[in-house]
């Protein structure tokens, strides 16, 4: 689930169904879900450029917070980064998506198991990833739904290093 609000932005993977109910409170922030979490599942939490010192305002980057609901956190992670396939240039601020089911069909109606955003270079990281093959898609989400269900959607002519 995507959040923003408040200057603040962060991305719970995998994605859950609603998103959470956020509130600041002094320096803690306060979350909680609208739906039972899945079991034997590690969710990431990432929050981008959301955390800043309170004295100094400095931005605290790429900050995760990471919980499992079972005994054990998932350790396998991807990295990478999306360009512009004529010309090179960092493809910014797109929604980058992990499937275990291949088929695309399942992919234009459902969420993704995993998802992030690429930043201002075009890079993006999976972290606490299940340990299976996964078919990668790059969104420009034009309904903001998070599901590739319009024909322009997806990022074609996009490199992935």
């Amino acid at each position: 689930s995507m959040v923003r609000g408040s200057g603040l932005f962060f991305c719970i993977s995998p994605p859950l169904d609603k998103n959470p109910n956020y509130k600041l409170i002094g320096k803690s922030l306060i979350i909680k879900f609208k739906e039972p979490l899945k079991s034997d599942v590690t969710y990431s939490m990432s929050f981008g450029e959301a955390i800043k010192d309170l004295h100094e305002g400095n931005i605290f980057k790429n900050y995760s917070f990471v919980f499992s609901t079972g005994e054990n956190i998932d350790t396998m992670w991807y990295e990478g980064r999306v360009l512009e396939a004529f010309n090179l240039t960092p493809i910014a601020n797109k929604f980058v998506l992990l499937y275990s089911n291949f088929d695309t069909s399942y992919m234009r109606s459902h969420t993704a198991d995993y998802i992030t955003r690429t930043d201002s270079n075009g890079v993006f990281r999976f972290h606490n990833l299940v340990e299976k093959d996964y078919k990668l898609l790059v969104l420009d989400d034009k309904n903001q739904n998070k599901i590739y269900d319009l024909a322009n959607e997806a990022s074609v002519g996009a490199w992935l290093l």
